[in-house]
């Protein structure tokens, strides 16, 4: 995410373990090379522009919201919403596959991911809007209708 789908990678490290990484010792695939580092500040310069954030979380309470509606009709098969921002889950009751959803999804062109613990994961890019959500979740209802218990 630092570097808004670019390769880029940052390490953060106490001035005694710092020490250690002189000139040398210490190499990196997605270290600062000069495109990393200016793709980095102009998403820093993005992520903090007015307003984009107040979008987030607008979005992301929306998202949510419909994602609950969701669950209100697909009860038998959903347990829990989950996560936080746009980075959310759908926990699917015991005896539904979160592959078979994922897959189900994609067929219908949606890219979602199987997580941990019998979830769905949806981690859209933070320029979402509320229309994109309202498909996803359209979309996402579809394939629960279409879901059958393992």
């Amino acid at each position: 995410g630092i570097g808004g789908g670019f390769p880029m990678g940052a390490c953060l490290a106490t001035e005694a373990a710092a020490a250690g990484m002189v000139v040398g010792t210490h190499g990196s695939t997605y270290g600062g090379g000069p495109l990393a580092m200016a793709v980095g500040n102009v998403v820093f310069d993005e992520l903090t522009s007015d307003g984009f954030m107040d979008h987030v979380v607008d979005v992301s309470n929306y998202l949510r919201q419909q994602l609950h509606g969701l669950m209100d009709r697909h009860g038998d098969k959903i347990a829990e919403i989950r996560g936080k921002g746009l980075l959310v889950g759908v926990k699917l009751k015991d005896g539904f596959d979160p592959k078979k959803l994922a897959g189900l999804a994609r067929d219908r062109h949606l890219l979602v991911g199987a997580a941990g613990d019998n979830v769905c994961r949806m981690a859209p890019p933070l320029i979402i809007t509320k229309d994109d959500a309202s498909e996803a979740v359209a979309i996402l209802d579809e394939a629960l209708d279409a879901l059958e218990a393992s």
